[in-house]
């Protein structure tokens, strides 16, 4: 079998990696250079095997990033610092740029939030309906998953629970932590009677994971309560391990 990459393309990479501005610009100088028809898919897989960083894109950025430390407290959408940047330096970067310099930096700069709403609107939101919906009406499927519209925020992932939690919520008149679970005893993930519904922790379903139980064709609930007990067996044997080593 044909090897991928000779001694001297990877020697040339690690040499040349600094003097292009993306790997796209590399990849077609490699290829000039040894006449070859490599992709940007076996450049990436270069870098990973033989630890070259090759980062997707390699500006000087100094004073670009000194003037973004400055400034960004300005903005409140990423775009217009973009816009403002490529005006003050006569530059057209774009906002994948901008974004893995904000990484790299850690400038922690304001999201693209008018580009993010559009996506919504134009993709998600409007294949499904979800702006349509009321809350408290299923908005949309996700694999075995139903959620609800229960909010009506800016922000798209808040507005949605999933709906076995949301009727958990509403039977009990109670509000889920984040650490609660809420799993179907006949395992009918279309079955969403209160008595179907129950509440769990994650500890606990991390148990029947481990176990494989979640598929178990005996009493649900009785294995529930089994490893209930397990979880509190573990966790008093942890805090005895903590006394009985301080002591």
């Amino acid at each position: 079998m044909r090897r991928v990459w000779k001694t001297e393309e990877i020697e040339w990479v690690k040499q040349n990696k600094d003097k292009f501005s993306s790997r796209r610009e590399l990849l077609e100088a490699l290829n000039k250079q040894f006449n070859s028809n490599k992709t940007l898919v076996q450049v990436k897989s270069l870098g990973n095997r033989y630890h070259i960083s090759l980062r997707y894109f390699n500006f000087s950025w100094s004073d670009k990033v000194k003037w973004l430390r400055e400034n960004k407290h300005k903005y409140d959408d990423r775009e217009d610092i973009l816009n403002d940047l490529n005006k003050q330096f006569n530059t057209n970067y774009t906002l994948l740029q901008i974004k893995d310099m904000s990484t790299k930096y850690k400038l922690n700069l304001p999201l693209a939030n008018r580009r993010i709403r559009q996506g919504l609107m134009n993709g998600r939101i409007k294949l499904r309906g979800v702006s349509q919906r009321e809350v408290g009406e299923e908005s949309y499927h996700s694999g075995k998953n139903i959620f609800v519209k229960t909010d009506n925020t800016n922000i798209f992932k808040d507005n949605f629970t999933l709906k076995h939690r949301y009727l958990y919520e509403q039977y009990h008149n109670v509000k889920l932590k984040e650490d609660d679970c809420i799993v179907f005893l006949d395992g009918d993930h279309d079955n969403f009677s209160k008595e179907n519904l129950y509440r769990i922790s994650r500890k606990v379903h991390s148990l029947m994971s481990g176990h494989r139980l979640h598929g178990t064709k005996t009493d649900k609930k009785t294995v529930i309560k089994c490893l209930e007990w397990e979880e509190k067996i573990l966790s008093l044997k942890g805090k005895m391990g903590v006394q009985h080593g301080t002591t």
